[in-house]
């Protein structure tokens, strides 16, 4: 095409010299066909609209659509994101530059399938983004099993390096793959330069602000719709979290309740500044609830400031982080020393709850304050680094445990602090101690024993008789 016009031999001559591209091309297309364009500019007043089948190609980044409408789309599937959009599958967009220079709340490709998600097999490759008067550069929510590859926000042109836009590609119930969605420098935006997820992801060796967890109204039926704020398996895997200053990593949406069953961050560079942690929430009756968490082989650095944190929880009026089954921070390389903590909560206005924390060969250069306590279901703990059991301290807990109440395994008494124990108890006459391991297996203890050693979940009873005294010491875990 020159101009919007096709002149090759053999072809028909269509349109009209700067007429608005939009109107132009959604005259021609149909389903299951390719369009191929040069390396102009072309100008849309008008989205077009994008339906099954169809390939649209480009000149590599050369091949510039550029808007010309306030708060348009450029590309978009018909109705994306209402109760009319039509299921629309198999399309290919490749190789694209999209400018929103001059414009105000734009959107590159609203591919928003959530009302009719399914596996649509949707493939966009290297696209590229100008100018700061984005909303979102792609959308693409509710279509699982499609991968998007090579996302670049404004890098290759001097001196124009904002990126700005965000990304969304939530899925109610499938997985969604991301690869390379490459963010410039974080100046000049009004967005977070963020990527927005919900459901099962892999998001893999990109440049972002951060994520935002966010809740998605989503259907496969065409009608209706659910808000599903949950997710399975998510993946980030070689991600860098250090434009600008950096900010949180994991963070919630206000308002919202997100429950993620297993996250894996691994292999990120991540900076952390003031007021922010890797996982946030700082709007009340806004939740982030992980069932595990492993941070590792990553490199992270905290600001020398009391709010820079790993775990930030801000607000109140039911605003709080909860990792059900717990949290791994594993093989890291952390700069974090000076006065920045591992948890803040604003003095205990929002909470935090970490039920297991395991901390294994990480190199500290600089260990973090240990901040505000957290819960764990079964009294209060700081966290801190190895070695001696990581400094465990209890406040409003000094000591042990009550001793049970009676024998017998009615009144077993269990390891919940989120880490072994050894207890050593006195005794006159034999006790006959038991242990009930986490697979609830009875095991009595041979001989005239005076100790024990528990790991979380594990259990502990005497069946003869009591002891006179006991004592728990928190060990490395």
């Amino acid at each position: 095409m020159v101009g919007g016009l096709s002149v090759s031999p053999g072809d028909n001559l269509l349109g009209s010299a700067g007429q608005d591209m939009g109107a132009f091309m959604n005259a021609i297309t149909v389903v299951n066909e390719k369009y191929c364009f040069s390396n102009q500019v072309f100008t849309y007043a008008t989205q077009w609209t994008v339906i099954s089948g169809i390939s649209v190609i480009g000149s590599y980044n050369s091949t510039v659509f550029k808007a010309a409408t306030n708060g348009m789309s450029i590309m978009a599937f018909p109705n994306a994101g209402l109760s009319t959009n039509p299921r629309t599958t198999n399309v290919d967009v490749e190789y694209l530059t999209f400018d929103s220079t001059g414009k105000t709340n734009i959107i590159g490709l609203n591919f928003n399938e959530s009302i009719n998600e399914n596996s649509n097999h949707i493939r966009l490759n290297e696209l590229h983004f100008l100018g700061n008067g984005w909303n979102y550069i792609v959308i693409g929510d509710g279509n699982e099993d499609s991968v998007v590859t090579n996302i670049y926000s404004d890098i290759f042109v001097v001196g124009v390096q904002t990126g700005c836009g965000d990304v969304s590609w939530k899925t109610y119930t499938g997985t969604a793959y991301l690869y390379n969605i490459i963010y410039g420098e974080i100046t000049g935006c009004s967005t977070g330069s963020r990527v927005h997820v919900i459901g099962n992801l892999l998001l893999k060796d990109s440049v972002l602000g951060g994520i935002t967890l966010e809740c998605q109204i989503g259907s496969q039926t065409g009608s209706g719709g659910t808000n599903n704020c949950s997710g399975g398996q998510m993946d980030f895997d070689g991600d860098w979290f250090c434009n600008g200053s950096g900010g949180p990593v994991l963070w919630a949406r206000n308002g919202q309740n997100i429950a993620i069953n297993e996250v894996d961050l691994s292999n990120a560079v991540i900076c952390i500044p003031a007021n922010a942690g890797i996982v946030e929430v700082n709007s009340t009756a806004t939740q982030i609830g992980i069932t595990t968490m492993r941070l590792k082989y990553s490199d992270i650095a905290l600001t020398n400031s009391a709010t820079s944190a790993v775990l930030y929880s801000s607000a109140g009026g039911g605003g709080h982080i909860i990792f059900n089954g717990g949290m791994s921070f594993e093989g890291n390389h952390c700069s974090c020393g000076g006065s920045a903590v591992w948890a803040y909560t604003n003095g205990a206005v929002g909470t935090i709850q970490v039920t297991q924390f395991h901390f294994v060969n990480n190199f500290m250069n600089g260990n973090p304050g240990i901040g505000s306590y957290v819960g764990q279901g079964n009294g209060n703990y700081f966290m801190n680094v190895e070695p001696v059991g990581f400094n465990i301290q209890t406040p409003g807990w000094s000591g042990s445990p009550p001793l049970p109440a009676g024998t017998g395994s009615g009144n077993q008494q269990a390891d919940g602090t989120g880490w072994p124990v050894s207890i050593t108890w006195s005794n006159s006459s034999a006790v006959s101690p038991h242990i009930i391991d986490s697979l609830g297996v009875d095991k009595a203890l041979k001989g005239a024993a005076y100790s024990a050693f528990l790991y979380p979940g594990e259990h502990i009873y005497f069946q003869a008789s009591l002891p006179s005294a006991w004592l728990w010491e928190g060990m490395a875990w």
